[in-house]
């Protein structure tokens, strides 16, 4: 996969995620709900996961231009979801480069 067809899916899912799908995650039906924001940093997770387990499996490998590839991919979705997204979800997101960059970085560098 190239950078850009990393970019393009991270964005897409990002992009496909609703303020529905929020309300769902909050189990506001069970007795252990979570906070809204919560519940979008858990969308968001679970977007980003196999993205990152992609890019670790990479590094440890020694598939550099595939591990670079992935982590510029998902680095230039999260700026571009963040600065120019106008989907409703992105007002329950904050800082995801702020959050997401240093980690996949580490996973690049093969640090836990």
């Amino acid at each position: 996969m190239t950078a850009d067809e990393v970019a393009a899916d991270v964005l897409a899912a990002l992009e496909a995620l609703t303020v529905e799908d929020v309300w769902e995650t909050t189990g506001a039906a069970c007795f252990f709900a979570i906070e809204p924001a919560q519940a979008a940093d858990l969308l968001v997770e679970r977007v980003l996961l196999p993205y990152e387990t992609q890019l670790r499996q990479a590094a440890r490998a020694g598939r550099d231009a595939e591990a670079d590839a992935i982590l510029e991919g998902v680095l230039r979705a999260l700026h571009t979801f963040e600065h120019a997204s106008q989907a409703p979800f992105r007002a329950w997101v904050l800082n995801l480069e702020a959050t997401y960059k240093p980690r996949f970085q580490r996973a690049r560098a093969g640090k836990p």
